[in-house]
């Protein structure tokens, strides 16, 4: 984690196309932000598939925060 609490995935072929997350100060706790990036002709079940993926990966963290 950065010390900003940002991190940016970016496309090498599309660098303004990826996953962008932050961690903001949320009273006593801290909430996080993840903005994920299609390209505009990306298929519905490659979306699917990595929403699905994405689903998995945020429940391990919250999992891991709690």
């Amino acid at each position: 984690m950065s010390q900003h609490g940002t991190i940016d995935i970016l496309s090498a072929d599309e660098p303004r196309q990826g996953a962008y997350t932050r961690v903001l100060p949320n009273g006593t706790g801290s909430e996080y932000q993840f903005t994920l990036q299609f390209p505009h002709d990306a298929p519905e079940e490659a979306i699917a598939h990595q929403m699905a993926v994405v689903d998995a990966e945020l429940q391990a963290v919250r999992t891991l925060c709690e």
